[in-house]
């Protein structure tokens, strides 16, 4: 895939264990590019400033949950 094609993938989750073991995946089997984040609230900053092909979520995080997390990517 060129680079200009590259899907963007951005993950979020509370546990940096969780977001390394699938970036180590991902990065690795595939040719997207991948942006972790612990903190839903930077993700969304992130999400609002750039184009972003799919979002895998965590559902239980203490800042904030995931669905309400997508919801807010939706708006």
């Amino acid at each position: 895939m060129s680079a200009d094609l590259q899907a963007t993938v951005v993950i979020v989750d509370d546990e940096e264990m969780v977001l390394t073991s699938l970036d180590s995946f991902l990065t690795l089997e595939t040719d997207y590019i991948i942006h972790t984040f612990l903190s839903p609230t930077e993700a969304l900053e992130f999400v609002r400033d750039n184009d972003v092909s799919l979002i895998i979520s965590d559902y239980l995080m203490p800042e904030m949950d995931g669905i309400t997390f997508l919801g807010k990517v939706r708006e």
